[in-house]
């Protein structure tokens, strides 16, 4: 069966699921203003998006801070569970992948403290035998949660 989905324009809006190339195409040119826009509004293709396009680069940030493998998956889910929860009660948000890692780090930082387990607060020292080079966008994200933790 060939068809073509329909998007959703406003909340009573049919929604046909769409595949993950599909729902790429509808959302690669959209900027992370109105992809963001338009998951808080309920749109669930806008949700699989963000999910599917961020899930492997926030395990991947988080690895640089936590071992443990499975506790930086479930607070990923966590993160995708609270923002559906949350969904039309959330800012507007300008880079969703900023936003993400942000949230993340809190997260495992969160949880570290309850399981008195060890996320190194400065990722770049890591005691390990090989170096990491961090991308600019974690030492960004790095330097806005030490700025934010400083006391006045």
């Amino acid at each position: 069966m060939n068809h073509n989905p329909k998007l959703p324009n406003n909340e009573h809006s049919t929604i046909y699921p769409l595949g993950h190339s599909e729902s790429i195409k509808v959302y690669e040119s959209k900027s992370d203003v109105d992809i963001w826009n338009a998951f808080n509004r309920g749109d669930e293709i806008a949700f699989n998006y963000i999910y599917r396009m961020y899930v492997k680069v926030l395990f991947k940030y988080g690895c640089q801070m936590s071992r443990d493998h499975n506790h930086i998956q479930d607070c990923i889910h966590n993160i995708f569970i609270d923002l559906r929860r949350k969904r039309g009660q959330l800012n507007e948000v300008q880079s969703i992948k900023a936003y993400l890692f942000k949230i993340l780090y809190r997260e495992l930082i969160r949880k570290s403290n309850k399981s008195k387990e060890t996320v190194y607060q400065n990722p770049e020292k890591i005691p390990d035998n090989f170096s990491i080079e961090f991308s600019q966008e974690t030492k960004l994200i790095q330097q806005e949660n030490s700025q934010e933790y400083k006391v006045p």
